[in-house]
């Protein structure tokens, strides 16, 4: 069963106040050892047929009113029984709990315990769309085991607030035990099997709390302060052989109405009501999202059972390069695109930061030289702009050159800080041929 699964893979610790179940009816307190009967939270088995606003009386047990009494008991040979009806035995064990469901379809705990060389798996839900408690037992056997007996028991008294009595009308058949009430016609069916194989035996006793004491007690019936049992004989369970069990406790008005619903309950494959079982294909049977064809959602869960969790949505990295939608990745169909990539050609924002990304600078490339960024090597002094260069912003060398060299390469005379442009030879001729004129007429 796809729920044990669920449990073998869940290490939470469901806190005592969350070990309840219910609906607008019906209030379950749970106890450690998983019978019903809450003392964090004063709760045994509370139930109102039509609710907090209806006439009719609320019925059940308060652990402060009357006795509760509520246990399971596993026997086998050869092997240490359990009698677990905790706070009223002394010797039970706690099981480990390990999570809660809540929805709008059910209600529901789960639970493990290791005894010997055994291990149980309990689930407990309680519908919301009927008075109904279903409690399956799954046992795992290590090794061998022969006359394994597991039952349920319960004392319902429902009319202790109205008529002072813990007295009830009881009735017991074939996998089935009921008890009415004297003041009204409130019922409480117990009943209890294999799932999906045959029904247990149901019986009424008195404070029976063993297999034999349940067994004895088999299709009794009567008026008086009695307890309705169902308890389920299987011959033999051979090593790593697993078999589940079934309770249903139905809530109803009238014991015929009671212990048909407690029948039905054995039967019911579709908790969570959506149209589908386990055997059909659902993965999760107490959540009513989550079936084959139904719409994934982005929830961390299968909701189509189709073995992937949140395909198709802002949570599943659909192009398998580390980062969903919900990530970052503003483009989940190109692994070439997420948060932190490096930029290429082609990709206009490949590392989503919004930004539009320019290629890596190749040094390699033939246009390198062409570039407006390229300012040349110190050593180009073929470059024809370099001598003519209007807009250059290099500072002036103070120091005159007295390299003849320098002018000639320069094409500029330095000094100081000024630039003196050098006058062409046919200049200087002219000067001096006027002032050899001038020097003449002032000598003659």
């Amino acid at each position: 069963m796809l729920w044990f699964l669920l449990i073998a893979t869940s290490f939470a610790t469901l806190s005592p106040t969350d070990r309840w179940v219910g609906n607008d009816n019906l209030s379950v307190g749970i106890h450690q050892d998983g019978s019903f009967v809450n003392p964090d939270l004063d709760l045994g088995i509370l139930w109102d047929p039509d609710g907090p606003s209806g006439e009719i009386p609320m019925t059940g047990d308060m652990l402060i009113v009357g006795y509760q009494w509520d246990l399971w008991v596993l026997e086998s040979s050869g092997h240490d029984g359990l009698i677990q009806g905790g706070p009223h035995t002394e010797d039970w064990q706690a099981m480990s709990w390990t999570h809660r469901v809540d929805n709008l379809a059910v209600s529901a705990v789960f639970a493990e315990l290791l005894i010997d060389d055994a291990r149980i798996n309990m689930r407990t839900v309680v519908l919301k769309r009927a008075d109904l408690i279903i409690q399956d037992i799954q046992f795992v056997a290590d090794s061998e085991r022969s006359n394994l007996g597991i039952g349920r028991t319960f004392d319902p008294d429902p009319d202790w607030w109205f008529l002072d009595s813990y007295d009830t009308l009881n009735d017991s058949g074939e996998g089935w035990a009921v008890a009415s009430s004297l003041w009204d016609d409130r019922s409480v069916a117990l009943s209890g099997g294999v799932l999906g194989g045959p029904l247990g035996l149901g019986g009424i006793c008195n404070w029976c709390d063993t297999i034999d004491g349940m067994v004895d007690s088999a299709s009794a019936s009567g008026t008086a302060d009695r307890h309705p049992n169902v308890v389920v004989n299987i011959d033999d369970i051979s090593a790593s052989e697993t078999v589940t069990l079934r309770f249903v406790y139905a809530f109803e008005i009238g014991a015929e109405n009671a212990i048909i619903a407690a029948l039905d309950g054995m039967n019911l494959t579709d908790l969570d009501d959506d149209g589908l079982s386990e055997d059909e294909g659902d993965c999760d049977d107490l959540n009513p999202e989550t079936y084959p064809g139904a719409t994934e959602e982005m929830d961390g869960e299968d909701n189509d059972c189709d073995g992937d969790i949140d395909e198709d949505t802002l949570a599943s990295d659909d192009d398998g390069d580390g980062f969903s939608e919900a990530e970052g990745d503003c483009d989940d169909t190109n692994p070439d695109v997420f948060p932190g990539a490096t930029p290429h050609d082609g990709v206009s924002n490949a590392d989503c930061d919004g930004i539009e990304d320019s290629p890596p600078h190749d040094t390699d490339s033939p246009d390198d030289t062409d570039s407006p960024e390229d300012t040349g090597s110190p050593d180009d002094t073929d470059s024809p702009d370099d001598s003519d260069a209007a807009d250059s912003t290099e500072p002036p060398d103070d120091t005159p050159s007295t390299n003849p060299s320098d002018y000639e390469t320069s094409g500029e005379v330095h000094k100081g800080c000024s630039h003196i442009k050098p006058i062409k030879h046919s200049f200087w001729v002219f000067i001096i041929a006027v002032v050899a004129v001038l020097k003449r007429g002032t000598y003659s």
